[in-house]
């Protein structure tokens, strides 16, 4: 057997670190329900900081019809 390195040992959920633009859909995060019932949105205005970063979003929900 051969050692295994980091790299090779990722999580099958890595995170994107990026930086959300407008009228992109995102997933809202709930810890109280089940991953595959989240919440659909869309960013529609992006706010930013004091800084120049993006701070704040405005979205709009998806309502799900079933």
């Amino acid at each position: 057997l051969r050692e295994r390195t980091q790299k090779e040992l990722t999580s099958p959920r890595v995170v994107e670190k990026r930086i959300p633009h407008e009228n992109e859909i995102v997933l809202l995060n709930d810890p109280e329900t089940p991953r595959g019932v989240w919440q659909l949105a869309r960013i529609t205005k992006l706010k930013r900081g004091m800084d120049g970063k993006k701070r704040n979003h405005t979205i709009t929900r998806w309502k799900r019809t079933q």
